[in-house]
């Protein structure tokens, strides 16, 4: 809800997410709506798969950049800036995955924007920690470009322990908010048991009824 409510207020704003098919929804969604957002597409970024072994995940291969592909993403996303703040009432919405964070910070740098006019915002911002065991430098180089602008907003609805967050320089010192719904907004669940042997075929019969 919160992404939603940032992709839709009068607030130039830079949506980081870990994860490309999310954003390519987020993309399509608002694009339907005709309220199109730029997707900063790179080939380059790593390729993960979140499901598949430790094993798996530690062989994935990292593509070398290419500089001149770069460039040319980065005057697109810049030629889009320059055509929102050309027009009336159209505010800039950049997604992008961690992994290019670097290079879209780079293009609004040299944009008709000012980085301090954005609101970045970092979606489930827990998988910064959970996808550092087999993307580790990635995750650090992430968290270090944050260090260098300003208006950063790291978002979550996975609950994290504070007292790990507090050993981070990165983490230490920042504000905290939960969002705590009215309880009259709340309605329970009711669950059936399913007590299974296989749970393959217990999903299977649970999905055809």
């Amino acid at each position: 809800g919160f992404t939603e409510y940032c992709l839709n207020n009068n607030i130039p704003t830079i949506l980081c997410s870990p994860r490309k098919a999310l954003l390519g929804n987020k993309h399509r969604q608002h694009k339907t709506k005709g309220m199109p957002t730029y997707l900063y597409r790179n080939k380059y970024d790593q390729e993960e798969n979140v499901d598949c072994s430790s094993n798996e995940r530690l062989s994935v291969v990292n593509k070398v950049e290419d500089k001149n592909d770069i460039l040319q993403y980065n005057r697109d996303l810049q030629n889009y800036i320059y055509q929102c703040t050309s027009s009336i009432n159209v505010i800039p919405k950049i997604l992008v995955t961690y992994d290019s964070l670097k290079h879209v910070l780079e293009a609004v740098y040299y944009s008709s924007l000012r980085l301090d006019q954005f609101q970045i915002v970092v979606d489930e911002f827990q998988s910064i920690f959970t996808d550092a065991s087999f993307k580790a430098s990635v995750e650090l180089n992430f968290v270090g470009y944050l260090q260098s602008v300003p208006n950063v907003c790291y978002l979550s609805a996975t609950p994290m322990l504070d007292k790990y967050l507090e050993q981070m320089d990165e983490f230490r010192d920042l504000p905290y908010y939960s969002l705590i719904w009215d309880k009259t907004r709340l309605k329970e669940h009711k669950f059936r048991k399913y007590p299974t042997r296989s749970l393959t075929s217990s999903c299977c019969s649970i999905i055809e009824e």
